[in-house]
């Protein structure tokens, strides 16, 4: 596993906390208190830590407890290659997605 990791880097200007990725660059988005950025992080970074491809969206899916990123586009009516693109490019809007995946999962 590499040693990248999410991490709450600090409140921004406007009094939200923010997420450094594990490239180095601001995740998209920002959170109202620490323990919410805190948490997206522990998930991220569990998926992460399960498996090593950290830009993988279908290990990512399979890591959060789904049985693959077919079964989040089925779901959600989202195509596989969007929802790449959000697990790359908007972290916590892909990781929202999962969370709604699995509440859906269960109430099914």
């Amino acid at each position: 596993m590499s040693n990248y990791r999410y991490r709450v880097s600090g409140i921004n200007q406007q009094g939200e906390w923010e997420v450094v990725r594990p490239d180095g660059y601001m995740c998209n988005g920002t959170w109202k208190t620490k323990e919410d950025a805190e948490q997206d992080c522990k998930f991220w970074n569990g998926s992460l830590k399960k498996w090593e491809d950290k830009n993988d969206s279908k290990r990512t899916a399979k890591a959060a407890g789904l049985k693959s990123l077919a079964e989040v586009s089925r779901l959600t009516g989202v195509s596989k290659e969007t929802l790449t693109n959000w697990q790359r490019n908007k972290p916590k809007l892909f990781a929202i997605v999962l969370k709604g995946c699995l509440a859906a999962k269960d109430t099914l």
